[in-house]
């Protein structure tokens, strides 16, 4: 599948999806059942960009292993991670690329960082739920699978956009079971700082084909990591040979077959 614009491939993949079944960033990133993070999304769903991506494990300046950065699949033989992985995991999935604002993450456990000057989280409860509140106030990219996606499409053909309000971003479950679900506020303008910004954010389609690596984008880690924790090295990108960006009036192909994350980072 090549690297599609809009909710036009979205729905052509759907529609496929529809009749064959699916199951269920780096820079969002919600890591347990019950996390959830207030945000705005700066990407109109006739905007994002989407295609198959591989997502090969990476190894941290402190020895961890963390997933990459996407990796753009051409699906045919020029495909090199195709040809050289093993593992069912690192197949290539459907992700569709968005830019959003992120107020504050809601952890379920304080803040794991021990680095000098950092400060514990503020402490909120919800009902008979403790939560800890990371701030975060920065943009950050959000890879969303093909369930999320369809959900924020909901949205839009039902208000007529997916940027005009907050959301709350929340994951329920572990693994496998894990579903990301989106409670909308009401229609609010940007903050001025928030759409001064939007015009600077790098280029969805430089990151998707891999033209912009990790240092090109917004200064921060993604949230929940540390600055250790980071990614080192990043798999070369594929080439652009045979890859096409699709405007709104253009012909999407159809989307290939495969379970997608719901979201991934």
């Amino acid at each position: 599948m090549p690297l599609s614009r809009g909710r036009d491939a979205l729905q052509d993949y759907l529609t496929k999806q529809s009749q064959e079944g699916f199951g269920g960033s780096r820079f969002l990133v919600l890591r347990a059942s019950g996390e959830a993070a207030k945000i705005r999304v700066l990407t109109e769903q006739t905007e994002f960009v989407l295609g198959k991506f591989h997502r090969l494990a990476v190894t941290t300046s402190t020895g961890k292993l963390r997933v990459g950065d996407p990796i753009l699949c051409s699906e045919d033989d020029t495909c090199e991670v195709c040809a050289s992985i093993t593992e069912d995991s690192a197949r290539a999935r459907l992700l569709t690329f968005y830019w959003v604002w992120v107020y504050y993450v809601d952890h379920t456990r304080q803040n794991p960082s021990t680095r000098a000057g950092t400060k514990p989280w503020e402490q909120v409860v919800y009902g008979n739920m403790v939560c800890y509140r990371e701030p975060v106030e920065a943009p950050r990219l959000l890879l969303a699978g093909s369930r999320l996606a369809a959900k924020m499409d909901t949205y839009y053909v039902r208000i007529g956009s997916i940027t005009d309000r907050d959301y709350t971003l929340i994951r329920t479950g572990e693994k496998l079971e894990t579903e990301y679900n989106l409670l909308a506020d009401v229609p609010a303008p940007f903050r001025t700082d928030i759409a001064s910004i939007i015009p600077t954010l790098t280029s969805l389609e430089d990151i998707a084909y891999g033209r912009a690596g990790t240092d090109d984008l917004p200064t921060g880690v993604p949230t929940g990591a540390t600055h250790e924790e980071r990614p080192t090295g990043r798999p070369a990108p594929q080439p652009d040979a045979g890859l096409i960006s699709l405007g709104l009036d253009a012909e999407p192909e159809a989307a290939a077959q495969g379970e997608n994350p719901d979201i991934s980072w």
